[in-house]
């Protein structure tokens, strides 16, 4: 399973998003369908809790946004990159960890 399928599977739902951003499906996390890997990345920005890396909540957002989210941030291209370098799962924990560390971009 790729990376983008093992975040994908490991998404409960999506966090709400911002006022300005169009709504979320459904009003609660329970009644959230959980994303399938065929699904497009949503055109806002979204918070998961990893089972990866062991329930780490980690935002999803649109490349080139620019407006701050509640923790650690991976730009679609991000995913998409990680989900091309297919990753082990060290490798994974490691990469997230030094996002926390420098806050910095995933390099593709």
């Amino acid at each position: 399973m790729s990376f983008l399928d093992q975040l994908r599977a490991s998404t409960p739902g999506v966090s709400a998003p911002p006022a300005e951003a169009p709504p979320a499906p459904a009003s609660t996390e329970a009644d959230r369908p959980p994303l399938s890997p065929s699904d497009p990345l949503p055109a806002y920005p979204f918070c998961i809790r990893s089972r990866i890396l062991d329930g780490a909540e980690v935002w999803i957002v649109p490349d080139g946004w620019t407006e701050p989210v509640e923790g650690p941030a991976y730009t679609h291209a991000e995913v998409a990159a990680l989900a091309r370098q297919k990753p082990d799962l060290e490798a994974l924990r490691a990469i997230h960890q030094v996002k926390l560390t420098v806050d910095g971009e995933v390099l593709r």
